[in-house]
């Protein structure tokens, strides 16, 4: 009897389906979630560009920092005038719900370092020109010729400020790791000032 069992027993297990145990690798992390990343925006908080770096504090919420030198020039006939502007941006953005397409809200200040100069040279303006004068003892007219006039004048200006602003906009990121960001803001100082940026980066 014992025996019938235990051939009963073994021809079910013989006829059992086979069961295939497979161990898959762990998925490596999307690149989109990488909590660094480097842009370069036009525009936007920077002025006219600005080199950017974000850290995804959480999925919803980054903090960052960017930088921009500029220099500015103008070279009319008797002038010559420069402006070097530094900004420094310090901003924050806060994401909707993660995913690749995503809109968010954002605030920044901009600490802004202008430094300008202004150098006028008046002598070749109004050198060999000649006036004519009455003296006041009752001689008879005369004209004084000016062979060179030394009329320089050298201006220089430092301003230190800094500038909040508010914004919202549109974040697309790539599975690569890829960012594109558009942004609509306003500078606030005396009333708001509208303004706008596009960044493209990635995520390191």
């Amino acid at each position: 009897m014992s025996f019938c069992l235990i051939a009963s027993a073994g021809a079910a297990f013989a006829q059992a389906p086979e069961i295939e145990t497979t161990i898959q690798a762990p998925v490596a992390p999307r690149k989109a979630y990488n909590r660094h990343a480097i842009t370069v925006e036009a525009l936007g908080k920077g002025g006219l560009y600005s080199l950017n770096y974000d850290y995804l504090v959480s999925l919803k919420s980054a903090i960052g920092f960017g930088i921009s030198y500029q220099s500015l020039h103008a070279n009319p006939t008797v002038s010559d005038a420069a402006v070097e502007l530094i900004t420094l941006p310090v901003y924050a953005n806060f994401y909707f719900p993660f995913a690749n397409h995503r809109p968010f809200l954002s605030t920044a200040v901009t600490f802004l370092k202008a430094h300008a100069s202004a150098n006028v040279d008046l002598s070749n303006l109004f050198a060999g020109m000649k006036w004519t004068y009455e003296p006041n003892d009752g001689s008879e007219s005369k004209t004084l010729t000016v062979n060179r006039a030394d009329m320089a004048l050298n201006n220089n200006v430092d301003i230190l400020i800094a500038i909040p602003s508010l914004g919202a906009g549109y974040e697309f990121r790539t599975a690569d790791g890829a960012i594109f960001r558009l942004q609509a803001m306003g500078f606030v100082s005396d009333k708001i000032y509208p303004w706008a940026g596009l960044s493209f980066g990635v995520g390191i």
